[in-house]
């Protein structure tokens, strides 16, 4: 069953959007280009290893 917004909804989302993009903004302040493109991919990378089934330990 597909779900849709409605006007409410697309207007708190476009909100809570903005609001992110301004925290993401100001956490990477920071960072170089560089290290902003090495912590993509350190978090790309820890996602992906969340996707398969845990590891036995």
């Amino acid at each position: 069953m597909p779900a849709v917004l409605t006007s409410a909804g697309a207007e708190l989302l476009g909100h809570a959007q903005a609001l992110v993009d301004d925290v993401e903004t100001r956490m990477l302040s920071g960072l170089t280009e560089h290290e902003t493109a090495a912590l993509g991919q350190a978090l790309g990378a820890c996602a992906a290893a969340l996707e398969g089934p845990p590891s036995p330990s």
